[in-house]
């Protein structure tokens, strides 16, 4: 039944801004997949932790809080400050990034 589950066409109806976060290591799901979601969402920012896998809230637990506070307090441009295993991605295949 999840293989089945597709709401990849909705996406684009979720305005909120949002965060995408993966890693670049997760054998769980592809980290290509991230990229794919970031860019059904009109107003989301992707973020990838270098070398983090499906757990990367614990195993790079900075990394992964000072992207998510960077994002809440609208550090949204440019690298995450402070995390020196986080890229923030800026464009993806088919989207531009987003201004402001």
């Amino acid at each position: 039944a999840i293989d089945a589950h597709d709401t990849f066409e909705r996406l684009h109806l979720i305005e909120a801004p949002t965060l995408v976060i993966a890693g670049t290591k997760d054998h769980l799901i592809r980290p290509s997949s991230s990229e794919v979601i970031a860019e059904g969402l009109p107003n989301a920012d992707l973020v990838k932790i270098e070398g983090g896998s499906h757990a990367l809230n614990l195993e790079y637990r900075r990394a992964f809080n000072t992207a998510v506070v960077s994002f809440l307090t609208g550090q949204r441009d440019g690298e995450t400050k402070g995390c020196g295993k986080c890229r923030r991605v800026t464009d993806t295949p088919s989207r531009t990034p987003r201004r402001g």
